[in-house]
């Protein structure tokens, strides 16, 4: 369990909807940069809902290196920790359990850009699937 309230940013913050079920979240960062991706239900699921496992997807563990999966302690947020590695896309899935069974998921699309003319960066690849559980 985590304190995931000091997590700033809207860029990387996504706050679930339970009517806008397939809007795609668009996240930007710079090549070398690591943040964390917070995924919010508190408005999405009843108040005596929790969630019970989250399983984070990407599908290339080049552009996007994830780590870390973590649940807040009020069980109603998800985080993983995002290291920008390369120039491209990376398209991610989470994938929320509840407590009583039911499941949601939001995707995210995260754009690495970078200048190539700074030479401070190195690459990285990282997992495709990672998994916590409360």
């Amino acid at each position: 369990m985590a304190d995931l309230s000091s997590d700033l940013g809207r860029s990387t913050r996504i706050v679930v909807s339970g009517y806008a079920r397939t809007k795609v979240h668009d996240a930007r960062l710079i090549r070398g940069e690591k943040r964390a991706l917070v995924v919010s239900l508190k408005g999405a699921i009843p108040a005596a809902r929790t969630i019970a496992t989250a399983r984070w997807q990407c599908d290339d563990g080049t552009t996007v290196v994830m780590s870390n999966p973590r649940l807040s302690d009020d069980l109603k947020e998800t985080a993983i920790d995002l290291l920008a590695s390369w120039p491209g896309c990376g398209n991610l899935k989470c994938t929320m359990t509840l407590d009583n069974g039911e499941a949601m998921a939001q995707l995210a699309v995260v754009t690495v850009s970078d200048a190539y003319y700074f030479t401070d960066g190195s690459s990285q690849t990282g997992p495709t699937d990672l998994t916590v559980t409360a």
